[in-house]
């Protein structure tokens, strides 16, 4: 049997060559038959007591050849080490990856809002140039009229004396005074109830006349009504019912010392049936038409809500579309729709009563 090494350090035993495996993925082969580098080693120590006087060196081919397994397995480990961290560097890569799209994803609804919030102040702009405009016509139409009083009253010419007629004398014989014929008193005939009501003008009229008070336990609290038609796509309503109310008979009800706990959870839930009766009301004489309402302030800082009701679903958001939106009866919705903008959530409802 020979034992040599040939170049590219590739081992002979008798004519079966075994290639050496290195880091880089070359695979092993053996012409005939697989001897693995463990068996060499063994078949060395067999034959080592027979041929240390024939073979001269062939220890030293021996521990050559297990140095080099050594270096073979001492890459082959190091590939394994490289091959994890690679593989925790491309989940490290993935994770910052997953984070960068979420990003991404909130900035384009950050985006969105911004821009339905901008046609919303649009919109409410123009709202107001319209009130600007008609109080500036208004009010010329007053100038006009106060004008033409003026002119008349300066044309009048005034008396530069007054003659004073003497009275007529009381004849002498009494005359019998007639009897004051009796007027009747005229009574007042009462507005008649609409059966349907078809505009922004007649609902703001039926509200006006039958809930613009109430008597609550503590005194009578008054209420003005401001109605908006809608005829956008992009919001669910047909008609937004406002219901304006007094800051100040509101506050007794959250802080007044002049009354007790249960005396301002009773005028709270007089407001709620008050605000539920009104919703009924205005929701049987508009039917086939969706509707949102509720007790309404705007203020600089925002706006609060209190009792807010639909009779449409899903109610919840500004993101339903009208063509979404389905009628349905009465019911609050905690998340008011009175004040947003497309494609947010609702204004969540102040409490009201104490806890």
């Amino acid at each position: 049997m020979t034992i040599k090494w040939e170049k590219y350090n590739n081992l002979v035993l008798e004519g079966t060559t075994l290639h050496r495996r290195s880091c880089l993925g070359r695979r092993a082969m053996i012409t005939h038959w697989q001897v693995s580098v463990t068996a060499v080693l063994a078949m060395l120590a067999l034959l080592l007591p027979a041929c240390t006087g024939g073979v001269p060196g062939i220890q030293n081919e021996a521990v050559n050849v297990t140095t080099e397994y050594d270096k073979v397995k001492a890459a082959y480990d190091k590939a394994i080490v490289d091959l994890t961290t690679a593989q925790s560097q491309t989940k490290a890569f993935q994770g910052d990856n997953d984070s960068l799209k979420a990003s991404q994803e909130k900035a384009k609804q950050d985006l969105g809002n911004a821009l339905a919030r901008n046609v919303q102040l649009e919109r409410d702009l123009k709202d107001a140039q319209s009130r600007l405009d008609t109080t500036e016509t208004r009010l010329r139409s007053l100038q006009g009229e106060y004008e033409t009083l003026k002119a008349t009253y300066e044309k009048t010419p005034i008396p530069t004396s007054v003659t004073i007629q003497a009275p007529t004398p009381a004849p002498t014989t009494p005359v019998a005074t007639p009897k004051p014929t009796p007027v009747p008193t005229p009574t007042s005939t009462p507005t008649p109830t609409p059966t349907v009501i078809t505009s922004e003008a007649e609902l703001v009229s039926f509200l006006s006349t039958n809930f613009s008070s109430l008597k609550t336990s503590l005194g009578v609290t008054k209420f003005t009504f401001e109605v908006k038609h809608n005829e956008d796509i992009y919001y669910p309503w047909d008609y937004k019912i406002m219901v304006h109310y007094d800051d100040s008979f509101f506050d007794k009800v959250y802080s007044s010392n002049k009354i007790s706990t249960e005396e301002a959870n009773k005028m709270a839930d007089e407001f709620r049936t008050h605000q539920e009766k009104l919703a009924r009301a205005a929701i049987a004489l508009m039917p086939n038409t969706k509707l949102i309402g509720g007790y309404y302030a705007r203020y600089p800082q925002g706006v609060i809500t209190y009792y807010s009701w639909a009779n449409l679903a899903p109610a919840t958001s500004y993101s339903t579309k009208y063509t979404d939106a389905k009628i349905t009866d009465f019911g609050w919705t905690p998340k008011s729709l009175l004040w947003s903008y497309y494609g947010s959530e609702g204004v969540e409802d102040r409490f009201l009563g104490r806890r």
